[in-house]
């Protein structure tokens, strides 16, 4: 059992780089993890599927956090799916 488990992640710029590793880290210690991603959808995408894989749950989410609604919509996606 890892240090995470039973809890939920957000991670803002996961698709790619630092936030990759970082969404991964997380689903490895036991969290789902939500993917947030500013413009390219298909790196996020993948990282889903590597978290899946796993056996975590995760999703992918497009969004800009310095826009309220948009932050609102990422955490909500976290709160519909976890």
């Amino acid at each position: 059992m890892g240090r995470l488990e039973g809890k939920a992640a957000v991670v803002t710029g996961g698709g790619r780089g630092i936030g990759r590793g970082i969404c991964l880290a997380f689903a490895k210690e036991g969290a789902d993890v939500v993917v947030n991603y500013a413009s390219k959808d298909q790196p996020a995408l993948e990282v889903v599927e590597m978290i899946k894989k796993m056996g975590r749950k995760a999703a992918a989410i497009k969004g800009n956090v310095a826009v309220k609604a948009e932050a609102e919509k990422i955490i909500q996606t976290a709160i519909d799916n976890f």
